[in-house]
This record gives structure tokens, sequence and C-alpha cells, in this order.
């Protein structure tokens, strides 16, 4: 009887053995499904999938898009698996993935942000020494206060503050741009008043971060001058300077500074020279708008 029933289990055994799919390492999957070889925390992983599910990843490389089951997924090892937040495998649709679906842990519920301070995302809970705490009120993607959102990501109250900044020496009928790539306002030239109010035209450049002007030394530099216009170019990344006067002079040049240097255009059919005109950027149709001003001194 011992060696009948020895033979059955065996033979059951067998049974089982054969409706195995084998995906080495010791790991089999059921009759019916294929083997994927998927990267987790790390790791290199057999998973049993849906043999279809390889189709919509031909071609694909991991990590791309795909079409799971009607919903959105990822291709895995050649094979199209649904995203899920806390399966430790980074979706396509995810930021992070660290295996679970705990806030605070520097991976956030959704999987959608890595819960640093800056990159957009509102993560309202951090964990510190194993205990929640309150952390960000705002997140507007970048670190610099008085913004409305301070640099540690906490809303600020609109309100007036004094600010102690080194200033560019007194001058009158200068001209000022912002340079928005740089977020810096770029000021050049004016006049300081003489003797017996005679205008004493300046040719320095200075630039503002918001907390203090900086004076930028030049080896190229505009003809000193005051009354001109200057207007940002947001497209080449360009402050443009037309016109002004000093010594009893018109001028009718076009400069451009780039935040390092200097350097005279030459347009065709420029305006005639002229002072205390107004001007502003088009960048619909990159063109610098020059309107009015006078043409006599």
């Amino acid at each position: 009887m011992r060696s009948a029933g020895l033979l059955v289990v065996m033979l059951m055994s067998g049974c089982l053995r054969d409706n195995l799919v084998d995906c080495g390492n010791g790991v089999a999957c059921p009759a019916g499904t294929a083997c994927a070889t998927v990267a987790s925390n790390g790791l290199d992983i057999n998973l049993c999938v849906d043999p279809g599910a390889f189709a919509p990843c031909d071609g694909l490389d991991d990590q791309s898009p795909c079409s799971a089951e009607t919903m959105g997924g990822t291709c895995h090892g050649g094979a199209c698996l649904p995203n899920v937040c806390g399966n430790a495998r980074l979706d396509a649709d995810e930021f992070c993935d660290d295996g679970n679906t705990v806030t605070g842990d520097g991976c956030s519920f959704g999987c959608a942000s890595d819960e640093r301070c800056g990159n957009g995302v509102i993560d309202p809970l951090a964990i510190v020494n194993d205990v929640v705490v309150p952390n960000e009120q705002c997140d507007d993607g970048g670190l610099l206060s008085h913004d409305g959102c301070s640099s540690g990501c906490k809303t600020e109250l609109m309100r007036w503050e004094s600010f102690t900044i080194s200033l560019p020496t007194g001058k009158h009928s200068h001209a000022l741009a912002y340079d928005s790539a740089r977020d810096r306002m770029v000021l050049f030239g004016g006049a300081a008043t003489g003797n017996f109010g005679v205008p004493l035209p300046r040719s320095d450049t200075w630039e503002s971060d918001g907390t203090s002007w900086t004076k930028v030394p030049t080896s190229i530099t505009p003809p000193a001058r005051f009354g001109h216009v200057m207007a940002y170019d947001p497209v080449r990344r360009r402050t443009l300077l037309f016109g002004g006067t000093s010594a009893g002079s018109l001028f009718g040049d076009t400069w451009e500074w780039d935040g390092t240097s200097w350097l005279r255009l030459s347009p065709q059919s420029p305006p005639r020279p002229r002072r205390n005109a107004a001007a502003t950027y088009d960048p619909v149709r990159g063109r610098l708008v020059v309107f009015g001003g006078e043409t006599v001194n």
C-alpha cells in the first residue's frame, strides 16, 4: 500500500510540473501564463503575466507608456503591466514608487512627488523621527521667497518690507528693463546733476536681483547717455537699448546686452536719433517698438 501511495504522489507531482511554465531560478508560473522579468526596488523579479501583455510593448523600451486591459500601463520586462502606485515599479505616470502608499516618507501617496520643496507639488505632510508633522503649505516650483510662497514652501502674506541694499549713484533719465530669463533688473546710463544743473551722462551698467544692486564691469559699452529706452527680448534673451542724448547730441544707435557684454547692432532703416521716447518689445512679431520722443535738442 505504501508503494502504491508513493506512486500516486509522484504521478500527481509530474502532472503539476507539466502544467507549469519554468521561469528559471526555481520560479514557475501556472499554465496559460508567461514569465516577465521586471525591476522592483532595484532587484529583478519574475512575474506571471498574460501572454497577451507582450504585444502592446513590442518595439518599445521599458517604462514606455502602453495600454493594459483598457487602462493605463507601463512596459516592464517587455510586458504591458497596469500602473499601480505602491508596486515598487516606476510606472510611466509616476515620479517615484517606494513600494507603499505612505504619505510623508519621501514618495507621496499618489507616487507623484518626492516630497521636496520646490518641485511644484504641494506635499502637506512629512515624517520626522517616525512622527507625521505638517509640511508644505504651497509649492510654486521654485525656492525664491517674496513671491507668495517662501523658500520653505510656506504661504507668504502680501506686505511691504524695507530693504537695505547697495544702490547705483544718484542719477536721472536712465533706462530699466527686466531680464525674465535671468530674473534680473538691468539699468544703464542716466545723468547725474552737475554744477548749475548741467547733466553729466553716465555709461555704467547695473543689475539687481531684488535684494541688491551690482555694478557689472564691461570692456565694451554704449557711449554715456541719458533719455534712452530699453526693452527685453524674451525670444533671444537680450536687453535692447536705443537712442538717448549726451552733450547736445542725439543717438540713433541700437545695442543689446546678454548679461555679460554689450554688442552694437546694425539694423536696417533705424529710426531717427531721438531722446525721451517710449519702447516695448512685441514677442509675437519679434519686434522692438519705439514711439515718439524728441528728435531735436
